[in-house]
């Protein structure tokens, strides 16, 4: 992923505050706040937590589209979290084992182990062709 956030890859709560504010204000949020409970404050008043993080004319904002004291679970921010890392690891697994790669270059660039790697092929299907068919007829 490059280092520019689209407002599509964010989960739909932190999608809202940018749409309101702006992403930048919403990752700011997200990484004060994220992955815990928080309740949005009834007024932008100087003194509270989202106001320590953005303007107050962005917490008007937030607070008009999420809804005064109202709680909401915060999410960690885009593709964050084991199963997000999980994702992205499996998917740079496929593509180089599309492109050819062998296991044991795929474990070292990816920093996991070999039998990681042939686990991941077993599920997809994936014949080693560098290994030969013991129940093929030659």
């Amino acid at each position: 992923m490059s280092g520019t956030i689209e407002m599509d890859e964010l989960p739909p709560v932190l999608a809202q505050i940018a749409e309101a504010t702006s992403v930048a204000t919403a990752l700011r949020i997200a990484a004060a706040h994220g992955g815990v409970r928080v309740k949005v404050p009834a007024h932008a008043d100087r003194d509270n937590w989202l106001t320590r993080i953005c303007s107050e004319a962005e917490a008007k904002a937030i607070i008009e589209m999420l809804g005064a004291s109202r709680t909401v679970d915060m999410p960690l921010g885009p593709a964050q979290g084991f199963a997000a890392t999980r994702r992205s690891l499996m998917t740079e697994l496929s593509r180089r084992t599309e492109a050819g790669e062998s296991a044991r270059d795929i474990a070292r660039a990816l920093r996991i182990t070999e039998r990681t790697v042939f686990r991941h092929w077993a599920r997809m299907g994936y014949v080693d062709p560098s290994q030969g068919d013991l129940f093929k007829a030659s």
